[in-house]
């Protein structure tokens, strides 16, 4: 990926816009495409194989390739957001509230990290997303944003909420 493209993937707070499932040019996006293809023909094999013998095992695994095809098309043709860099919604990001990305857009910079009053008091980062921005930030001024993308490009964007549903 091109250095505008991982910018571009990477929130300025950090979350992972590429793992997001409405970035339009994320990895779910973009995986959900490679499958479909390495599987197509998969359901009308079935098809002809089964209609010699449709018993009700064999019509329930038909309708679940059904299910799965529905929700690839779902993850191909959902996306509509093009990351918070680009957003011009009122919060300008995923996260209602956030005033991130107008920050940095105002200041010039790519990250907070970037930004010589990091971490700030500033009233634009909300509760939800505060560690996450911190963690990452400081990250990214260690390390850089590249090595942070290469690092999370196949973690979760929603990783908080599935461990909170473990931890219950």
């Amino acid at each position: 990926m091109t250095r505008d493209e991982i910018i571009n993937a990477v929130a300025p707070c950090t979350l992972m816009c590429y793992t997001c499932i409405g970035y339009t040019e994320g990895g779910l996006r973009r995986h959900a495409e490679h499958l479909r293809e390495l599987y197509m023909g998969w359901y009308e094999a079935h098809v002809a194989s089964y209609s010699r013998n449709p018993t009700k095992e064999r019509l329930f695994k038909l309708n679940r390739i059904v299910i799965f095809n529905e929700m690839l098309e779902e993850l191909i043709e959902h996306p509509q957001c093009e990351g918070c860099r680009r957003n011009d919604a009122a919060h300008w990001g995923c996260v209602e509230g956030c005033g991130i990305s107008k920050c940095v857009r105002e200041r010039g910079i790519d990250f907070c990290a970037d930004c010589a009053d990091f971490p700030c008091g500033r009233d634009c980062v909300p509760g939800s997303v505060r560690k996450r921005w911190i963690d990452g930030n400081n990250f990214i001024k260690k390390h850089g944003f590249e090595r942070y993308f290469e690092e999370n490009k196949n973690v979760s964007h929603y990783i908080e909420h599935y461990n909170e549903g473990k931890n219950q």
